[in-house]
């Protein structure tokens, strides 16, 4: 966005509210006013359900292909156990 169509102002938010609307920039991969804004303008859209849920969906996604290497590096650290012994 264009600097000149921007408004600046002090928003007072619960700590809980602060904390969520942080949780869930990061997992979208946003700053916390782009989350702010984006929740913002979906509640002027009126979009459905459906949109609300894909949007929750591909937030969702996003966050779990970010983790994934992460899970797959601490995986791949571990050693299988070995199998118990056949018995003869």
């Amino acid at each position: 966005m264009e600097e000149e169509n921007l408004t600046r102002f002090t928003l007072r938010l619960p700590k809980i509210l602060h904390g969520l609307l942080l949780q869930h920039a990061e997992m979208g991969g946003r700053s916390l006013n782009a989350e702010i804004i984006a929740r913002l303008e979906a509640s002027f859209r009126g979009g459905s359900k459906l949109e609300d849920i894909q949007a929750a969906l591909y937030t969702l996604h996003d966050a779990l292909a970010r983790s994934l290497p992460i899970v797959d590096s601490h995986a791949t650290e571990k050693k299988a156990p070995e199998p118990p012994p056949q018995g003869e």
